[in-house]
């Protein structure tokens, strides 16, 4: 057997880092944010920010878990609080959790929607254009899969 050449451990070495990186890069990929899913430090994240309380009856809860974050053009607002299936719509129920320092529309909707390709689930708030705001206990209106909904409603499917 030959013994292996100076290229033959540059070429490992340099296959080893790659896995190393692999690795690194995939552990901050899939790290969790924080317990209650928002932004640390002071600002709507903080823990003297108010709590905005509402609910959302959804058709297709996916893989959304309770401490899913709620975002709002793409930051996080808060987190799903709870998450259960109604017996009488066979839907699933969320109550959110949201940071009251944003004044959120009342004709507000959420759609659940997933953080790349195996990123983790949340739910993405719509803001309406109502000039009332969302108040403590609120509906918002789920939007998740309407539009195809719709479209295979039309075609028969």
């Amino acid at each position: 057997m030959e013994q292996p050449t100076f290229w033959h451990r540059i070429v490992g070495a340099g296959a080893l880092l790659a896995c190393f990186g692999l690795a690194g890069a995939l552990w901050l990929a899939l790290a969790e944010p924080g317990a209650d899913g928002l932004a640390r430090g002071s600002g709507p994240g903080s823990a003297d920010a108010e709590i905005l309380i509402a609910h959302v009856s959804l058709a297709d809860s996916r893989g959304l878990e309770v401490g899913s974050d709620i975002r709002l053009s793409g930051r996080p607002i808060g987190h799903v609080a709870a998450l259960d299936l109604n017996p009488d719509t066979l839907r699933a129920d969320a109550t959110l959790s949201l940071v009251s320092s944003f004044d959120i529309p009342e004709d507000s909707s959420v759609s659940v929607a997933q953080d790349g390709i195996i990123g983790a689930w949340f739910l993405a708030l719509e803001p309406g254009r109502s000039g009332f705001d969302l108040e403590p206990g609120g509906h918002l209106t789920d939007r998740t899969g309407g539009v195809w909904r719709a479209f295979l409603r039309e075609v028969g499917l």
